[in-house]
């Protein structure tokens, strides 16, 4: 989740898939992903969701900007844990 690289590869599986959610598991936790929606994670047992919600123009920005989903959730933290 810490990895900008995340960002793009679910934004690929979701236009690959043609679906408009995902749920990516990791070692600590999970994220979900439904556009039109606010981010949603649980990293060691806390839960985490974004203050804005995620569209696909808003996916392709982080991508570009290369900022990953623990950034813009504020997991930074739980993730070094």
């Amino acid at each position: 989740m810490g990895d900008a690289r995340l960002v793009a590869l679910v934004r690929q599986a979701l236009i690959y898939r043609k679906v408009d959610g995902a749920v990516v598991e990791f070692s600590n936790g999970r994220l979900a992903i439904q556009l039109g929606e606010p981010i949603h994670a649980a990293v060691n047992g806390t839960a985490y969701s974004s203050s804005e919600a995620i569209d696909e123009r808003r996916l392709a920005d982080l991508e570009r900007s290369g900022v990953d989903f623990a950034r813009i959730l504020g997991v930074a933290a739980a993730l070094a844990s």
